[in-house]
């Protein structure tokens, strides 16, 4: 039997049973009739927030040469299979000197990186948080081969312009412990330069599956 104000769609009541690891009945059975304290937690996740909820946020930014005739340039970021960490792209900025269409792929799962390790470079957006390291391993290629994985997005930009790629919260990509993402030169024999800002956090038992 139904009650007063009983709340029906059973996702909000899950969501949030799973994102405490609660246990026993339905956290939030019916909407209070009453004044209440609440806790937004999108607001939360605002930058100079996310040290409370043990979120890091880091960026990484690269410009990789030319690789010459038939080759495309590439930047990978890596999330190993072990890390037990769930990382969220939120901004990925290209800037072209010439004309390119750049891609980012995911994928393959468990493909290894590319020529050149540079995580060194990645640099941490809040300093209270450290270390300066992210679970993400970036690295590059001025020849990537074949290009790998499955294409997420594609850009289109003219010579002397730059292109952000994720304008909304709903446009952020999630790389998952044991994926990757890639970002290629469109225009073979030319430069890539890209810059990536992510957010990681250590996965919770109740959501390594859905």
């Amino acid at each position: 039997m139904a009650i007063y104000n009983e709340i029906l769609a059973g996702r909000f009541a899950r969501g949030i049973q799973k994102i405490f690891s609660m246990k026993g009945g339905v956290p939030t059975r019916q909407l209070s009739g009453e004044v209440m304290a609440t806790f937004e937690l999108d607001k939360a996740t605002a930058l100079e927030n996310r040290i409370i909820h043990s979120v890091r946020s880091f960026s990484y930014s690269k410009t990789v040469a030319a690789g010459g005739v038939g080759a495309n340039a590439g930047i990978r970021l890596r999330n190993p299979a072990a890390s037990n960490m769930v990382v969220t792209i939120e901004k990925v900025t290209f800037a072209m000197a010439l004309a390119d269409n750049p891609q980012i792929n995911r994928g393959p799962t468990g493909t290894g990186d590319l020529g050149n390790v540079d995580s060194g470079n990645e640099s941490i957006r809040d300093l209270r948080l450290g270390p300066a390291v992210g679970a993400l391993i970036a690295s590059f290629a001025t020849a990537t081969g074949a290009l790998v994985g499955t294409r997420w997005l594609q850009v289109q930009g003219a010579a002397n312009s730059t292109v952000d790629c994720v304008l909304t919260q709903n446009q952020e990509f999630v790389v998952a412990p044991g994926d990757l993402i890639t970002i290629y030169a469109g225009v073979q024999n030319q430069a890539i330069s890209a810059t990536v800002f992510w957010r990681e956090r250590t996965l919770e038992e109740s959501e390594v599956t859905a």
